[in-house]
C-alpha cells in the first residue's frame, strides 16, 4: 500500500553574518559574500535527513570601517 507524500514545512530564518574582510585580497565584497554563502550551504547540506532543500539570497552588504588606534 502506498503512503501519502509528506507535506513540506518551509521555515524562514533571517540572520546576519559579520566577518573580517580584507579589501586587498583580490575579491570584491560581492565575491566574498557569495563564497561565504556557498560555504554555509555546504555546512547545512545533510544536517538532517528531513531537509530536502534550502535557499538563500544576499540581501545587502555593508562595510563597517574600524577606527585605527
Amino acid at each position: 500500500m502506498k503512503t501519502a507524500p509528506l507535506p513540506v514545512l518551509r521555515a524562514k530564518f533571517v540572520f546576519e553574518v559579520e566577518c573580517e574582510y580584507n579589501p586587498f585580497s583580490g575579491r570584491s565584497q560581492e565575491d566574498f559574500a557569495i563564497s561565504l554563502q556557498d560555504e554555509m550551504h555546504d555546512l547545512l547540506d545533510g544536517i538532517r535527513p528531513e531537509v530536502v532543500g534550502f535557499y538563500s539570497n544576499i540581501e545587502g552588504l555593508e562595510l563597517i570601517e574600524k577606527n585605527a588606534e
